[in-house]
């Protein structure tokens, strides 16, 4: 990874007007995909204290990942919409720590976007053309692999340098935090590995609402996230159907 220097590996496209890395106090992003179907359209801000805010522009808007200044990390939804969605009322998905720099840098939190997940096409984007009509950078998406959009808390006095033979990545937004650190945003292109099977494996354990019918014919936007790494958290954003209990599972699944 680098924080600095030639972004020709990834071709983003950009408002007008705009240079690699970004460096305002928000940066509004999406991956699109060579078909013109893309993520959904996502934000970083940091506000005057030194905490950032990783949030969705559109239709998910209810979650939002908190980088707070003290060191806390966490996945939270409004206590209202918590109350109503989740048995327990938890309103926290997540709570981790912010990763110290060591040897090597360690993202606090990955937004993961497979050529098999959650895409929207012209019609579902055109519900929020005021949002769309504001996007900073598009992030090339990639047919094969997965794009993966790091987030890396880093020393001002230190520098992220790509390794030899390493995937291909650029950084597209560089924002202070507070005395001393900054958040380098990268994207990168990666073999996905086992993260197929890993997103069937959870979804098959998602457990419906007591009333599972409302949930029948719809495309359902889940949000899986979890932790591959000590305080590294990812999410990984998915349209899914939701399938209907059979005598082998009384349960249903969303695959």
């Amino acid at each position: 990874m680098r924080t600095e220097g030639r972004e020709e590996e990834l071709m983003f496209r950009m408002r007008d007007g705009l240079t690699l890395p970004l460096k305002t106090k928000q940066i509004r992003f999406a991956v699109e995909w060579r078909n013109g179907l893309t993520s959904n359209a996502w934000a970083v801000r940091v506000e005057k204290k030194g905490d950032a805010y990783i949030y969705c522009r559109d239709h998910m808007k209810e979650q939002k990942v908190s980088l707070h200044a003290s060191g806390q990390q966490h996945i939270s939804f409004p206590k209202d919409f918590a109350a109503r969605v989740f048995s327990t009322g938890d309103r926290f998905m997540n709570q981790w720590e912010e990763p110290q720099y060591t040897k090597n840098a360690i993202a606090t939190f990955r937004l993961l976007f497979p050529p098999w997940g959650l895409r929207l096409n012209a019609g579902q984007r055109g519900k929020f053309q005021n949002v769309w009509d504001k996007n900073d950078v598009w992030i090339p998406g990639d047919d094969k692999r997965m794009t993966v959009v790091y987030f890396v808390i880093m020393d001002d006095n230190k520098r992220l340098r790509k390794a030899e033979g390493s995937p291909p990545s650029a950084p597209f937004g560089v924002l202070s935090l507070r005395s001393g650190k900054r958040l380098v945003m990268i994207a990168e292109h990666r073999d996905e590995g086992q993260w197929r099977k890993t997103a069937e494996d959870a979804l098959k354990n998602i457990v419906p609402p007591t009333d599972p019918t409302q949930l029948e014919g719809d495309d359902l936007t889940i949000c899986l996230t979890g932790d591959t790494e000590e305080n590294s958290v990812f999410m990984l954003p998915l349209s899914v159907k939701y399938h209907p209990p059979t005598k082998a599972d009384s349960r249903g699944t969303c695959l």
